[in-house]
């Protein structure tokens, strides 16, 4: 099931206000698929729920593809849209379809546009279980990249805090702890695959630490793997000095580890990695009221915890509740400036209400921060289509956020502040204008 569709509601950019939008419905089937496309469409034609499966991010994890470059991939198939715009042109011999706000092109215009946008987008590299180390590192060499990482993590620069942490690791490859803060940058910078591999590595070597335990359970209910994170949060619970005796009980495995982690809550009312989980699993089986709660009381015994912040907004937006949501990514923000993920749900959750321009802008913010993080490209997709703004769509093809900032006020790195001098109400003048 394609999670980015399900954040975003189809018909808020729908011409006639229905599902049945033909330009949403190519976007739809651009995004995920024609068989998923399919399928979706059997659920929308019933009175089923939209789904909300989707927890901290709305969108599975790609890779980009190493082989071609982006901007070679963009060309090739760009050189294309004469057959798009002949198609158009075959609809409405006066028409542009680059300017035009068509509600009703021709099958083939669509056709076409779809294929040509296939053909342009990264390709998605096979996932694998092992982290993949960049080739390119310019740290390798480097004195003492643990330090280096350091210091870019307190400037925000993610990317180059990565890099420095994966020459750390070339050095010493059985260092868990490394492995566990390589992970949860990847995390943070909304590249899950890359996430898991890194903790799961680090589980590997040290399979009773506790934070690496918890960290890979949730990012595992991130990803979908229900059962495997089970596994990882009743390992959690067993290993625990405070926990360990607690015997599950339940029917199924969803209602055990529930009742787990409630007869932990009940032995210890102050643990906010208790509270944390209960969000994340009642969040899983959508009794997002009961997540949100337990959000909010992990947020009291740990107010400057932007994870979970972040996951509280998610959990909001799930509810339907997008202005409250908007107000955890913030504060996430202001704890965490440099949180790609953040910036990214706070996209979607102004997609929710409706303001594209808003959420464009936002989706730019996150890539600015993390370019590689192809999923919100898929997301800025989504929001120009909406906005009919073909020029921009046009303007994609080059892979770099930065050829927007004539029309869209875009973060970079180095205008956030450094993570021991952040004021509470930046976030707020910079997202709130």
């Amino acid at each position: 099931m394609d999670l980015s569709k399900e954040l975003f509601n189809q018909t808020a950019c729908a011409a006639d206000g229905s599902v049945q939008n033909p330009l949403m419905n190519a976007v739809s089937t651009l995004l995920t698929g024609p068989e998923i496309a399919a399928l979706d469409s059997e659920f929308n034609n019933t009175e089923h729920e939209h789904f909300q499966d989707a927890w901290e991010e709305a969108e599975v994890q790609q890779k980009i593809a190493e082989e071609i470059p982006h901007e070679q991939q963009f060309e090739e198939a760009w050189q294309d849209q004469d057959i798009f715009e002949q198609a158009w042109v075959e609809h409405d011999p006066n028409a542009n379809p680059w300017t035009t706000n068509f509600s009703n092109p021709t099958p083939e215009a669509l056709e076409q546009f779809v294929r040509m946008w296939q053909q342009m987008w990264p390709q998605e590299l096979p996932k694998t279980p092992n982290y993949v180390f960049d080739e390119f590192n310019p740290y390798l060499q480097a004195e003492n990249p643990y330090e280096i990482a350091m210091d870019y993590l307190a400037n925000n620069q993610i990317n180059h805090a990565i890099l420095a942490l994966e020459a750390v690791i070339m050095r010493d490859p059985n260092s868990s702890d490394i492995w566990k803060l390589l992970g949860q940058l990847n995390a943070e910078n909304d590249e899950d695959f890359r996430a898991i591999a890194a903790l799961e590595k680090g589980y590997e070597i040290d399979p009773y630490n506790l934070d690496i335990l918890l960290s890979l359970g949730m990012s595992l209910i991130n990803e979908k793997s229900e059962d495997m994170a089970i596994s990882h949060l009743h390992t959690w619970l067993s290993n625990h000095p405070e926990y360990h005796n607690i015997q599950a009980v339940g029917e199924s495995p969803r209602e055990q580890i529930k009742n787990a982690f409630e007869q932990a809550r009940n032995l210890n009312p102050n643990d906010a990695d208790i509270y944390q989980v209960l969000g994340a699993l009642n969040f899983m089986t959508k009794d997002y009221e009961i997540a949100a709660s337990a959000f909010s009381r992990a947020l009291q015994l740990k107010p400057d915890d932007y994870y979970i912040w972040n996951r509280l907004g998610a959990t909001l937006a799930n509810q339907g509740d997008s202005h409250l949501a908007i107000q955890a990514y913030q504060k996430a923000l202001e704890i965490r400036p440099s949180y790609v993920r953040a910036w990214a749900n706070l996209g979607i959750a102004y997609a929710n209400i409706d303001e594209m321009n808003t959420a464009a802008r936002f989706y730019l913010c996150a890539l600015s921060l993390n370019p590689n993080a192809v999923q919100i490209w898929n997301y800025l997709l989504t929001s120009f289509t909406c906005l009919r703004r073909w020029d921009l769509i046009e303007k994609l093809k080059q892979f770099n956020p930065m050829i927007f900032k004539d029309e869209y006020d875009i973060v970079i790195a180095n205008d956030l502040p450094q993570a021991k001098h952040v004021e509470s109400d930046w976030a707020n003048e910079f997202i709130i204008e």
